[in-house]
């Protein structure tokens, strides 16, 4: 039996006046059957209490009611097409609640919701104008009570005003936090607990006003922190970040390995984003391996269990076993070459840290050259082997009981180094450490300020000229080195050895070149210390600059301003250099002071 028009209409309001006039709802529906306005079929008026006085009216809600005849009901969320020009009206009304009945022709009915208010109408007209009809979804009724959905949609109402709508005052950059809300999200019910499934409305806030800003569907959300897993009967606090899409879980452990888990398909893929310590990886993989083992991992903190089908993994456990072995050997590895086990690794230039560090490992074990290439192997060498972002020094000795150990080490101290600044001119006895890049000593892991500090113990660094050039070549590396990697006892180092230079620096001597050029580096390794001078320091710099001037000493002159921080003399002075100089000038630890000004 086919229902008439006026029947299904008369059912239709019929079921939202049931409904409406439930017990404890607080509403009271006016939407006569027939005669109706255009775009709109009434309203219903919502209280705060049962008096249904107009002290307790907290406002109304216009409606438009739409039946349909349906042989069997919808299930989950439904969509209904409208002319456009409904919603311009709606726009210009500052919303509707939508209520799409569906009727059988025994008479049964259910009822279908969705509130369109400003933010979502002004969207669809700007977007979908140009359309004759726009579908919109609408959510069922038995989801929540009616009461509750005008309540929401007239709280909704009063932070979408048209004017705001329309013309958006502020710019995105403009809003101190953004806010969201939604008609229809409810944690509470697990019908509508979906966050994915549901429309928000997207507020900025300035100053605790909200400002309407767009309607919007959330895509993925996630969640990090320090987090207790169990698995196995063993608990870790390991950092681990949960995001959620819909139908997709991705498990992000320690940065380290990400597990991407597909729920309605109930596929996974696992893998590595990198190798970042190996005090990490350590504590890390037993607990990957125990998940290929098919062990489900229990997320404490957010009650969540993890579990893989471990039929389908059995060649990933087996990496993960060797891999996990080769950790086991870097250990010992680590020890030998005085690398602290919670270094942190960064990979660059397409460069893999993990395979860097099997091949050091494997030779280290091996006694036997593995991934590393050396031009002259015959020759013992203090190598510097990069690692990602950072390195290690090393020395190499083909005839030695072990072919690498630590640069830095007794061993090491025992090694004569005699420098030779030219073919024909005599050596003269100093560091082995004066010959590493300021790169080396600032990025070396397994940098040890003590065994370097004793390698200037047993020669005098400043005996002649030719030991105190090279001597404070290498204090500037040692500044160099603490401006690429803000280690203190770089400076503190390039201090220990200037301390050896036979002056008094409080009565340092402008006549003397070789006093100056100290008495400035000493000065600028304070102010890096420090952040400043003192009075004294101040002071003396004021007296060497007045003999500065006398003497038309440009280059003296230029670091005097930059160390009292006089930045437009320093500038003049600067640009008075010779091209060489300012050339010279710009790979000096003076240049970045400088450049701070």
């Amino acid at each position: 039996m086919t229902l008439s028009n006026g029947q299904i209409e008369r059912l239709a309001v019929g079921a939202i006046t049931n409904v409406a006039n439930q017990p404890g709802c607080f509403l009271v529906p006016n939407i006569p059957v027939g005669d109706k306005g255009i775009s709109f079929d009434g309203n219903i008026s919502v209280f705060t209490d049962s008096s249904e006085k107009k002290e307790s009216l907290f406002g109304i809600v216009p409606v438009q009611v739409k039946g349909t005849e349906v042989a069997h009901f919808h299930k989950g969320v439904r969509s209904f097409s409208l002319d456009m020009g409904h919603y311009r009206n709606y726009l210009n009304s500052d919303g509707v609640l939508l209520l799409v009945v569906e009727v059988k022709s025994d008479g049964d009915s259910k009822i279908f919701y969705k509130s369109l208010l400003g933010m979502e109408l002004n969207q669809l007209v700007r977007i979908y104008g140009h359309q004759k009809t726009k579908s919109v979804e609408l959510r069922p009724l038995e989801e929540t009570n009616l009461y509750t959905v005008c309540y929401k949609f007239l709280r909704e109402q009063k932070h979408q005003p048209r004017m705001l709508v329309e013309k958006q005052i502020f710019s995105p950059e403009a809003f101190q936090e953004y806010r969201l809300s939604s008609t229809t999200f409810d944690t509470s019910n697990p019908k509508t607990s979906s966050i994915f499934e549901h429309d928000f409305n997207v507020y900025g806030v300035i100053n605790e006003t909200h400002f309407p800003y767009k309607v919007a569907r959330i895509e993925s959300m996630a969640t990090s922190s320090l987090t207790r897993l169990s698995i196995n009967g063993n608990l870790y606090n390991l950092t681990a970040e949960l995001s959620f899409e819909q139908n997709k879980t991705t498990v992000v452990i320690e940065q380290v390995v990400t597990i991407n888990i597909y729920e309605t398909e109930q596929k996974f893929n696992f893998h590595f984003m990198g190798f970042r310590s190996l005090s990490i990886q350590l504590e890390l993989i037993p607990l990957v391996i125990d998940l290929l083992s098919g062990h489900p991992v229990d997320f404490e903190d957010y009650g969540f269990v993890l579990k893989l089908d471990v039929q389908k993994i059995s060649d990933d456990l087996r990496e993960m076993q060797i891999y996990h072995q080769n950790l086991l050997d870097m250990v010992v590895a680590y020890k030998l070459l005085g690398i602290p086990e919670n270094t942190l690794f960064e990979s660059s230039d397409n460069t893999d840290v993990y395979l860097q560090l099997l091949a050091i490992t494997k030779t280290v074990n091996q006694n036997f050259l593995h991934g590393i290439v050396i031009e002259k192997p015959e020759n013992t060498l203090l190598l510097n082997i990069k690692l990602g972002d950072k390195s290690i020094v090393v020395l190499y000795n083909p005839k030695g009981e072990r072919l690498l150990i630590n640069g830095y080490s007794e061993a090491v101290l025992k090694i004569e180094c005699v420098i030779h600044t030219g073919q024909e001119e005599e050596g003269f006895p100093h560091s082995i450490y004066s010959l590493l890049s300021e790169e080396a000593l600032g990025k070396s892991v397994n940098f040890d300020f003590d065994i370097i500090k004793r390698s200037f113990d047993s020669f005098d660094p400043f005996i002649n000229i030719k030991t105190y050039d090279w001597t404070n070549q290498f204090c500037l590396k040692c500044v160099h080195a603490y401006d690429l990697s803000n280690n203190s006892q770089l400076l503190d180092l390039a201090n220990y050895v200037y301390d050896k230079y036979p002056i008094d620096f409080n009565t340092v001597d402008y006549s003397d070149h070789y006093d100056r050029i100290i008495f400035i580096n000493r000065l600028q390794i304070h102010k890096r210390l420090n952040g400043t001078l003192d009075e004294v320091m101040s002071e003396k710099l004021i007296e060497i600059k007045h003999e500065a001037i006398a003497h038309s000493d440009k280059e003296l002159l230029f670091c005097i301003n930059v160390l009292l921080e006089i930045k437009i003399e320093a500038s003049i002075g600067f640009r008075q250099l010779k091209y060489e100089t300012q050339e010279f000038y710009k790979d000096l630890p003076i240049y970045k002071l400088y450049l701070e000004l």
